[in-house]
């Protein structure tokens, strides 16, 4: 069975796939990224449920010596298809800028798993997060960026962000009301080199929230490499000085990459997130609390590229709690790896993880293959 809302997706992805089919291999590159796993997840005592799930993206890409399109399609797979449109972009390079209008991710700021400087997408809190996927976080939007290169390290770029559309909605009832187009967001950044440091000043105006939101981000060097964002979301009407305490996040992160012989690398990242308005003890229910510190580490063991030992977390430092997901994967052929992962939660039932919540506790074995 296909929600309604994974029709016009998934008839995007079959033109698309059909489309790169006809115009053969030189034309466009055809992608697939497939995922079935199995888990086990503890949902109270002596209580287990068994889930079978599948997760794919189907991705064409053509590119002439100017420009660029991209068409990818996410869907979660089950007993029916949950189908999502990740990106569709156009990229068009001209001799003192580049143009970007679709569905596209843009980095702003430093951080894999926190990043005060992300004005975009907003990681600066754990929400969307996943620890058992490839890449931490994958936001797309709807929007349109002008590129301009300033140097061999710097540029700037401008950006709007339209107010998003029901598009099911529009179709099925041409006359439902359009979003106001004063709710747009408008900004933008420069980037540059600083004293040897990347740095990068960024500044968002969301016309829906009314709310200015500016960053500053540095990355750098120094036996490690660093990287360090800062973020103040002030209301555009009436602000004051709780407002700016309220909206400053800080986020920071280490990093190092080690050889370990001719065969192995050990990798290490340590990143936090900080809320200096959050809360500093542990609340109890029902408030639901943002705390004023998060933190990630990660390590990740690779022995040539067939085989990897990986261990993430997330731990609150207020409450006490963590989740902890350690990983392998074993590549035997081409395109094709073996995943083993668990997932478990440490803390009390009023913690931001708690064992004995329902998925305290999780085991996942499967296969995926890429295209």
């Amino acid at each position: 069975m296909v929600s309604p809302g994974a029709r016009a997706a998934l008839a995007a992805a079959l033109a698309a796939v059909l489309l790169a089919a006809a115009a053969g291999p030189l034309a466009a590159d055809v992608g697939v990224k497939l995922r079935l796993l199995e888990s086990a997840s503890r949902i109270s005592e002596g209580d287990w449920a068994l889930v079978t799930l599948g997760t794919a993206r189907v991705s064409v890409a053509a590119s002439s010596e100017n420009v660029k399109a991209e068409v990818a399609v996410d869907a979660i797979l089950g007993d029916g298809i949950v189908a999502s449109l990740a990106r569709a972009s156009i990229g068009v390079r001209f001799p003192s800028l580049r143009l970007t209008v679709g569905k596209a991710r843009l980095s702003w700021g430093e951080g894999m798993a926190f990043n005060a400087g992300d004005l975009l997408f907003g990681s600066t809190s754990a929400v969307g997060l996943d620890l058992t996927g490839d890449a931490l976080r994958d936001d797309a939007a709807w929007l349109a960026s002008v590129y301009v290169p300033l140097g061999q390290f710097s540029f700037a770029e401008a950006v709007a962000l339209p107010p998003p559309v029901d598009v099911v909605e529009l179709v099925e009832n041409p006359l439902a009301p359009l979003p106001d187009p004063s709710e747009i967001a408008l900004g933008g950044r420069v980037v540059g080199k600083l004293l040897g440091i990347k740095t990068e000043a960024a500044y968002l105006f969301r016309g829906a929230e009314l709310a200015h939101h500016a960053a500053v981000s540095l990355q750098g060097n120094l036996v490690v490499d660093w990287h360090l964002s800062a973020s103040a979301s002030i209301p555009a009407i009436a602000p004051d000085a709780a407002d700016l305490a309220e909206g400053l996040r800080l986020s920071a992160g280490l990093f190092h990459l080690q050889r370990l012989g001719d065969r192995a690398t050990l990798s290490v990242r340590l990143e936090t997130l900080v809320a200096p308005g959050g809360s500093w003890k542990e609340e109890e229910p029902p408030a639901v609390p943002v705390y004023g510190i998060l933190l990630y580490p990660e390590l990740a063991l690779g022995i040539d590229d067939d085989f990897s030992v990986t261990a993430r977390a997330l731990v609150s430092p207020i409450d006490g709690s963590a989740l902890l997901v350690p990983g392998v994967s074993l590549s035997l052929l081409k395109g094709l790896t073996f995943l083993g992962m668990a997932s478990g939660s440490i803390g009390d039932g009023t913690d931001s993880y708690s064992f004995d919540r329902a998925g305290g506790l999780a085991f996942i074995l499967g296969c995926a293959y890429t295209y």
